[in-house]
């Protein structure tokens, strides 16, 4: 019967099989023949009301025709956000892309069929049914839903029901966000809405009915998080029992909701505790103040530079279920309230300031004095069995040494005074940003770091292709705010000043910096911003990814075989030569025949080894006939070095 009816609503595309069944509706994989090429989505079929007896209910409350028409078409309309909602967010690689949709009005009686195609995914549930994730496979599940949370951030949307359930996979592993449903405008939310979530997964506060923000959905994030490194166990639950009865769980909900403070999961690194137990704060000051900021702390758990707070680890590894704990604080990581909850400069990890020489007068005064003792007071008593001319000579080379070390002292207090601990930051880094989907390069030159860790810089941005037009530049101000395990600080920054002032449509960026702990790199997650310090050679070192990658993508016209050259990486600067060529697929046999010219340049590096590249068309090889434009893109090469993709214009090859 379903397939009539969507025969009825997409006529090109076929029921394969069903996928799936929740309480809102039936997930299908359907097929599309073009040319005899396939391509696969699935569909959710939302029937309001669900059935006969649902609207037989509403017609017992008492409810008129026109009523219940009136209140089905509400429901039928929150659905419509949900999709809306989903499709402004197409094309975005964390978050399920919607491809279209329809609601088709029911003949026979009062209710509506809604039909929302979307890409075919794995559901997380399946995925991980027969396997256990590594820790860095959790980490990885983190960094990819707090990039979906940080462009919900953008839009002043809540998700408000992060689960298992609403998490899915594509080939490539990457972990994305969909069934955006009960989601509603940040400015919308107060403590009068309606309790909305899956309970297992619910912040305290939605529970409550109290006011609340976006970290609810880092809450559920992080026990989602911690069920996966917990034995597949919420907290509170026994991890070595297979079989838990209904009031275990309940039970253990209602600690959590209580404010009980969570014991760290059991197969988590001290680490990802911490990090977990963050965002799982019953206070919600006491969480990540973003999704950026988890997010960074995953990527530092990843790279094992995550500042691990031993006492802290200590007092929260020593909370047991049974001994509820009103010092709810011991879960988190040992900082104020609302801050990054990282060690800072000012309290952990300090810096060890350069030690000053001693001056060797003291030890020459002591000297003399213990000699004058050892002989009995003889200097006092018989002076002129001394050499006057000896003395005098001692006195000398203590004046001189006196001297030295004085001046020795005072040079290095003009050098702490003027670079402090952190000379080694005065760099010029060139790199990349991204801005309004474009690539653009940038120069940010370090001028000066004093001892406090108040910093100075120069940023300039421009153009990367073309003519490397200079957009503008400005001064910089910032504060070293944070300090990691490994070494690398984390700056506040911001524009202050116009150099050269591009117009009106520019504006001068707030930025969080990172610099590595070797002081060549320089990042901040928010815009890609990737740079390396200037004449550091080697550091773009990808001779791995110079190879033919050969595929399809999906132009306009259908299915396209493709074939991607990447001929040279600069070790140096970053900048990417390559080659892109397109023909008929053996199932498209009508598609264009062309290649051009592209270059471009590694705009940054994740954790896990994989690369990200901006290319961009630049010379045609051979044009085709029709009109047909070069393509520019973001390419993401594996950490194995085996695959690219780009799921702009779904882009996927292999070497």
């Amino acid at each position: 019967m379903e397939q009539d009816i969507l025969s009825s609503v997409w006529p090109e595309w076929q029921v394969v099989r069903q996928i799936g069944r929740g309480s809102f509706g039936v997930v299908y994989e359907v097929v599309r023949r073009d040319y005899s090429v396939e391509s696969h989505a699935a569909v959710k079929v939302i029937s309001t009301p669900q059935n006969k007896s649902e609207l037989d209910s509403l017609r017992a409350e008492g409810l008129s025709e026109e009523a219940t028409r009136t209140y089905l078409q509400g429901v039928v309309n929150d659905f419509v956000s949900e999709i809306q909602l989903m499709e402004s967010f197409k094309g975005v690689q964390n978050i399920v892309s919607v491809e279209d949709y329809k609601v088709v009005e029911k003949k026979d009686e009062i209710g509506w069929d809604i039909y929302i195609r979307m890409e075919l995914l794995t559901p997380f549930n399946s995925y991980v049914c027969d396997k256990t994730l590594s820790e860095q496979e959790v980490i990885k599940l983190g960094i990819d839903l707090c990039t979906a949370l940080e462009l919900c951030a953008r839009c002043n949307i809540i998700h408000r029901d992060i689960k298992p359930e609403n998490i899915f996979v594509n080939p490539f592993g990457d972990f994305k966000l969909g069934d955006f449903g009960i989601a509603r405008k940040l400015e919308n939310v107060t403590g009068g809405l309606s309790q909305k979530g899956t309970y297992n997964y619910m912040a305290p506060e939605i529970e409550k009915g109290s006011q609340y923000d976006a970290t609810v959905d880092l809450y559920s994030l992080g026990l989602v998080l911690y069920r996966l490194l917990n034995r597949n166990r919420l907290p509170f639950l026994d991890t070595d029992r297979q079989l838990l009865n209904p009031n275990e769980r309940m039970n253990a909900v209602r600690r959590r909701m209580d404010g009980e403070p969570l014991p760290p999961p059991c197969d988590a690194s001290p680490a990802m505790a911490q990090i977990i137990l963050c965002a799982c704060a019953y206070e919600p000051g006491r969480r990540f103040s973003s999704a950026a900021a988890m997010k960074k702390a995953l990527i530092s758990a990843g790279n094992g530079a995550y500042a691990v707070d031993q006492e802290v680890w200590e007092r929260t590894r020593s909370v047991r279920p049974a001994a509820p704990n009103p010092e709810r604080t011991a879960a988190v990581s040992g900082t104020n309230q609302g801050t990054n909850r990282r060690r800072q400069v000012d309290t952990f990890g300090e810096r060890e300031k350069p030690k000053k020489k001693k001056s060797k007068v003291p030890l020459m005064i002591t000297l003399v004095l213990l000699a004058a003792l050892l002989i009995g007071g003889g200097v006092v008593l018989f002076p002129k069995l001394l050499d006057k001319q000896e003395v005098n000579k001692e006195e000398d080379t203590v004046s001189r040494e006196n001297d030295s070390d004085e001046k020795e002292e005072n040079a290095q207090k003009e050098d702490d005074q003027k670079s402090g601990a952190y000379a080694d930051l005065l760099k010029t880094y060139i790199g990349t940003y991204t801005s309004d989907r474009n690539v653009r390069g940038f120069e940010l030159t370090v001028t000066s770091c004093d001892q406090e860790g108040n910093l100075t810089a120069v940023y300039e941005f421009y153009d990367l292709y073309g003519e490397n037009k200079v957009y503008g530049s400005y001064n910089i101000e910032g504060k070293i705010t944070t300090e990691l395990s490994d070494g690398s600080v984390i700056a506040s920054t911001k524009g202050v000043e116009w150099v050269v002032s591009p117009g009106y449509s520019y504006s001068m960026s707030d930025r969080e910096l990172t610099f590595n702990p070797e002081r060549t790199l320089v990042t901040s997650e928010e815009t890609d911003f990737y740079g390396i310090a200037e004449n550091t050679p080697g550091m773009y070192e990808h001779d791995d990814i110079v190879k033919k990658y050969t595929g399809t993508y999906m132009p306009n016209w259908g299915v396209t075989s493709a074939e991607l050259t990447i001929t040279s990486c600069d070790e140096n600067t970053g900048e990417v030569q390559a080659e892109f060529a397109f023909a008929p697929h053996e199932h498209n046999t009508e598609a264009q025949t062309g290649s051009f010219v592209m270059s471009g340049k590694v705009i940054y590096e994740y954790p896990d080894g994989s690369i990200k590249l901006a290319l961009m068309g630049d010379q045609w090889i051979q044009k085709p006939e029709e009109n047909t434009q070069m393509l520019s893109f973001y390419l993401t090469i594996s950490p194995e070095r085996d695959k690219a993709i780009s799921e702009l214009y779904q882009i996927y090859l292999t070497a």
